[in-house]
């Protein structure tokens, strides 16, 4: 009987266990794409984008060169004799240079998401309708979109 009812309790547990509904995760909040708060979310990641890329790329040009004129001086120094050909300096600034224009890539386009954002107007415009013969100007909402050249 004992082994009757623990076989059972176990056969519970692990009915209880195995049965469980999994947890859905909670839906991720993004703007709808081409409003406002759309541009300003994505100003903002490129401009953090362009705020890391660009001081990266500078200091990498900066260790590269510097890498460059110790080994030139070294070569100097020893009239030649210990002459290390290492790609490393130039390989470096050459990552400098392609990670400074791509925070300035960055920097553009976060320029241009912030003007799309100021060009979406939102707001109430005066509208004649007719009602019963007449015409009333009424106050409706509008979605606009301000062109720029």
């Amino acid at each position: 009987m004992k082994k009757i009812v623990l076989a059972l309790t176990f056969l519970l547990l692990a009915t209880a266990c195995y049965s469980q509904a999994p947890v859905p995760p909670a839906p991720i909040t993004e703007p709808p794409k081409g409003t406002k708060e759309y541009y300003l979310e994505k100003r903002e990641s490129n401009m953090v984008r362009g705020w890391i890329l660009t001081p990266v790329g500078v200091a990498l040009i900066g260790l590269g060169t510097a890498m460059a004129w110790s080994e030139i001086a070294t070569g100097i120094t020893t009239l030649g004799r210990d002459s290390k050909n290492s790609s490393t300096p130039g390989l470096l600034v050459a990552v400098g240079i392609g990670s400074v224009l791509g925070g300035t890539v960055s920097f553009i386009s976060a320029r241009k998401n912030r003007r799309k954002a100021r060009a979406m107007a939102v707001g109430y415009e005066q509208v004649p309708l007719p009602l019963s013969g007449t015409l009333i100007a009424k106050a409706v909402p509008t979605v606009g979109l301000k062109v720029s050249f």
